[in-house]
């Protein structure tokens, strides 16, 4: 460990699609670029809905992959299904990352000063580390 801190080598970033998420997801490309990391840019869909979770899910990655055109950066993007704080956590944990990095609101809109419920029970929850950008 040099400085006090460790080398991030796997970096989880879920996206809802909202301006929040899409600020993390930058700060989450700029570590990875910084640190030769790997980028997992995830979304979780709800189960058993009439649209595919797929082509949902790809409606959120699209300004995601616009934002992240252009860098070089080791990025792959994972749909997962279920409860959004129970999967991300589940899924952190089980791939070994390093650290999550999320938006402090999503789509809900709330104009609190509290954080958004997923990122919440997400730090609350999570084994691996959590980086909140407001």
């Amino acid at each position: 460990m040099k400085g006090g801190f460790n080398i991030t080598k796997k970096i989880l970033a879920p996206t809802d699609g909202s301006s929040a998420s899409i600020k993390a997801i930058k700060k989450a490309a700029d570590i990875a670029q910084k640190q030769s990391a790997e980028l997992v840019v995830s979304n979780v869909q709800p189960t058993h809905t009439a649209t595919s979770s797929a082509s949902r899910a790809e409606k959120v990655f699209e300004p995601v992959k616009k934002e992240l055109s252009g860098m070089e950066l080791n990025v792959s993007y994972k749909i997962l299904e279920g409860n959004p704080a129970e999967e991300i956590c589940k899924y952190a944990k089980r791939e070994k990352f390093d650290l999550i990095v999320m938006g402090a609101r999503g789509l809900s809109g709330v104009k609190k000063f509290f954080l958004g419920s997923v990122t919440d029970k997400v730090i609350h929850h999570s084994s691996v580390s959590v980086m909140v950008i407001r």
